[in-house]
């Protein structure tokens, strides 16, 4: 274990600084992603659920697809829209690309309900928005998605997006 790993740990076990374990992982972006691994899944998940949102989207991007994909899927669904939503386009991407049909289409679901959750409150998921055109790049004839899912996704979405964010 490396020495940023055994000063997260530190920082978690003896003192759940949040605030203080943030700022070291800032401090030490390159690796970060690393010394997080390098913990105990139980606190890389209790670190992931604290950390600030853009902090814990740059990391997600930094993960292997499947350590990211389960340390989303432990975060309620608008979390995980938010973390999605403030990851940049090209880590995003490459994370989506990355996934098995049935991690990407689960993911897709949270995203649609937590689309749905924030309609309903009129209130947005972020800033920018997630929108249904993800599920209609050209990652659809890759997976061989359905045409009528992406042609439904279509008609709900009048959008126009075209790089899966709503501006």
């Amino acid at each position: 274990m490396g020495e940023l790993a055994r000063q997260l740990r530190d920082l978690l076990l003896t003192q759940r600084r949040w605030d203080a374990a943030a700022e070291l992982l800032r401090r030490h972006a390159d690796e970060a992603a690393d010394a997080i691994v390098a913990l105990p899944f139980e606190q890389q998940q209790l670190l992931f659920r604290n950390l600030p949102l853009d902090l814990a989207a740059k990391l997600a991007g930094h993960f292997l697809y499947f350590h990211a994909y389960v340390l989303l899927c432990s975060l309620t669904t608008p979390e995980i829209a938010a973390i999605m939503g403030a990851m940049g386009s090209t880590e995003r991407d490459q994370f989506l690309d990355a996934l098995p049909e049935e991690s990407w289409r689960s993911l897709m679901n949270t995203l649609d309900e937590a689309h749905l959750m924030a309609a309903e409150a009129k209130a947005p998921v972020t800033e920018p928005t997630l929108c249904y055109q993800w599920r209609t790049c050209s990652r659809s004839s890759k997976r061989g998605r359905s045409q009528r899912d992406t042609s439904s996704r279509r008609e709900r979405d009048s959008s126009g997006c075209s790089n899966g964010l709503v501006g």
